[in-house]
């Protein structure tokens, strides 16, 4: 699997594209399931959107914040529901942000993108970043 196009549109700071890559990227990877994810791509993917956001967006900056609630990565509703909170995907309404409707500049929360990243926090993915 080749990380050419997410880097290069990470690079030029096209954070909506690349986050239609990350997507991609991410289904293909749990073609079987979190439990069989190619971790070292995560890891890879991962660390591209560290680089190029200087560490504020990531999938580690979103587990990170998620530790920040929980205490560890055991799952819990009510520590997600603050995480996506902070990163901006929950209002203080409790209404979900549509992806549409996501914030695709540096302006947005740290940990916002990619902006389908919480799928991992429920499977067992982010202990491997």
């Amino acid at each position: 699997m080749s990380l050419h196009q997410l880097e290069r549109e990470l690079r030029d700071r096209d954070w909506l594209e690349a986050d239609r890559s990350t997507a991609s990227l991410l289904v293909k990877l749990d073609t079987h399931g979190a439990a069989e994810l190619d971790f070292q791509h995560l890891k890879a993917v991962d660390q591209l959107w560290l680089e190029h956001s200087q560490n504020h967006f990531g999938l580690s900056v979103q587990r990170d914040i998620y530790v920040l609630y929980q205490g560890d990565l055991s799952w819990n509703e009510l520590s997600y529901e603050n995480m996506c909170k902070r990163v901006g995907w929950l209002g203080k309404d409790g209404k979900w942000r549509s992806w549409s409707n996501l914030i695709f500049n540096v302006n947005a929360p740290r940990g916002h993108l990619p902006g389908r990243g919480e799928w991992l926090m429920q499977g067992i993915a982010f202990q491997y970043l």
